[in-house]
């Protein structure tokens, strides 16, 4: 009977170590994923503001052109190339709306700037911002802005 309860024993004690082995894995995997989560949102939150501040350069250069205050076209167009290359970078890491307003802001620039658009109406960031407010809050996992 001693050598039974010996090995019922042992084999409760390695099934208690396995299970806190599994679990203890499983936990790591969680926080990594956690963790990865983090680090992605504020990467992806670093790009939206580098986006939102060569909009805004770019909105002021067209502007200042508009009214006769900037003669510098080709700074204007300096910085429309900033915010195409930060476009480019959302259209690899952003969801499909979220790189699809910016590049509509960036394309409603260029016409502007070449004749293509009327340069009277207002060019707002407020549409840009709200889309990365709702990516960066809501993760992508609701219905957009304006559903």
């Amino acid at each position: 009977m001693s050598v039974i309860d010996g090995i019922v024993g042992g084999a409760f004690a390695l099934g208690g170590v396995a299970i806190q082995f599994s679990l203890t894995a499983i936990s790591a995997r969680r926080h990594d994923r956690r963790a990865e989560t983090v680090r992605r949102r504020d990467e992806c939150r670093e790009l939206y503001a580098n986006v939102l501040v060569a909009a805004r350069r770019a909105q002021r250069g067209l502007k200042d052109l508009a009214d006769g205050l900037g003669s510098r076209s080709a700074e204007f167009e300096e910085q429309l190339n900033r915010l195409a290359e930060l476009n480019a970078m959302l259209r690899l890491t952003a969801p499909e709306h979220v790189s699809a307003a910016a590049t509509e802001l960036e394309d409603q620039m260029r016409g502007r700037y070449r004749g293509q658009r009327p340069n009277d109406d207002p060019l707002p960031l407020a549409p840009l911002i709200e889309v990365f407010r709702w990516d960066l809050e809501d993760g992508g996992g609701g219905t957009r802005p304006g559903d």
